[in-house]
């Protein structure tokens, strides 16, 4: 499993505020220390790998910030110095360091951390180019060639083809989450089920629910929801009929481990959890800053959803008889908000580790007087 990320964001969150004012020093200029510290962190990590510690990075990174600045390629919007530079003291570090207000750093992980895993898919890229040249040489078949490392077909016989992201690899490239952080990028929660994951231990209608880490998962992954919201007062349901694609690599997912998630908003933990083989009801998803909620049951269907070809469609409804929250819905107390959590599939038998990715729809809803709209629209 992969380690960068988790060196990455500890590193910036513990050391990144004095790395920047290490590169203010050294450029005399905001832009100019944003992007020589991007290039710094970019070198230390582009291999999809780093030093192991805060403070093994630390001073990489340093010395790659000094290095740029003497080489003879500095990043865009900065100037090469007359001559190589001197480490900065820590009175120089410091102003730089006051330069910059209040801001925490942590912005400035996710293009790092997209340009380097990004060049990490290049190369994989690359390098199954260069051996499926070669095997054709040698008369071997292609079709034989898969991701390195190869994944195992799962049970179901679904074909996964090269460079497909499944759970095995988001894992491994994923970070922490916490609640109401703007760090953009794929959201999701990454669960340790250990035994009690039902797709161990299958059985009819098991739904197994738990406090799993919120996570960024990698920038590989490009997934697009469309959804169609309606409401039937006299049946006291909401359902969403939903769809989801892929832009960028193909993705190995449960088609029935799709679980549709409605709730309130609240800014609390969450409560009146309702939870089935299809859908989650609740306040909220949160269970605390920095856990959210995973629902999963014993089926599996897994398929690859390829870009450019039809994705996986699906429909989830709610019920005012099973759910507290769903009744105040239909009776207009409260707006709502609506989404999936989607299984990936994993490519080897008898995972402990799950990854849900969140897809949620950007609209705020209500209902009133039996129809359904947006707040916007109120």
């Amino acid at each position: 499993m992969s380690q960068w990320p988790k060196t990455l964001d500890a590193l910036i969150r513990e050391r990144g505020r004095e790395l920047y004012g290490f590169a203010y020093a050294l450029t005399d200029n905001r832009d100019a220390a944003d992007a020589l510290l991007k290039e710094a962190l970019y070198r230390s990590f582009r291999k999809g790998s780093g030093p192991a510690t805060v403070d093994e990075t630390n001073t990489v990174v340093r010395e790659a910030m000094l290095a740029l600045r003497t080489g003879d390629q500095a990043p865009a919007g900065s100037e090469q110095p007359a001559s190589p530079p001197s480490e900065p003291s820590s009175a120089a570090i410091a102003a730089g360091v006051e330069s910059l207000g209040s801001r925490d750093m942590t912005d400035i992980i996710w293009p790092v951390t997209h340009r380097a895993r990004v060049n990490r898919r290049r190369r994989f890229l690359l390098r199954s180019a260069v051996v499926v040249v070669a095997l054709l040489a040698l008369g071997v078949a292609a079709a034989a060639i898969v991701r390195d490392p190869a994944p195992t077909p799962s049970a179901s016989g679904v074909v996964v083809p090269a460079g497909t992201i499944d759970s095995t690899y988001l894992v491994g490239e994923s970070s922490n989450r916490s609640r109401g952080s703007t760090y953009p990028g794929p959201a999701g929660v990454r669960c340790e089920l250990g035994d009690d994951n039902p797709h161990l231990n299958p059985s009819p209608e098991a739904v197994a629910t738990a406090d799993c880490a919120a996570v960024w998962l990698s920038a590989e992954l490009v997934l697009t929801l469309t959804t169609d919201v309606t409401v039937d007062a006299a049946a006291g349901t909401v359902t969403l009929d939903w769809s989801i694609d892929s832009g960028a690599y193909p993705v190995l997912v449960d088609r029935v481990g799709v679980i549709g998630v409605l709730t309130t908003g609240s800014d609390g933990f969450a409560e009146d959890v309702a939870a089935t083989e299809t859908s989650l009801a609740a306040t909220t998803t949160w269970t605390s800053n920095t856990t959210q909620l995973g629902v999963f049951n014993s089926s599996e269907d897994l398929v690859v959803i390829v870009p450019g070809e039809d994705g996986i469609q699906g429909s989830t409804t709610w019920a005012a008889a099973d759910s507290a929250v769903v009744s105040k819905v239909l009776a207009g107390e409260t707006p709502f908000e609506l989404g999936l959590l989607m299984r990936v599939g994993s490519s080897s038998e008898g995972a402990h580790t799950e990854v849900l990715v969140s897809l949620t729809d950007e609209s705020q809803y209500t209902v009133k007087d039996g129809v359904v709209g947006t707040t916007a629209e109120s």
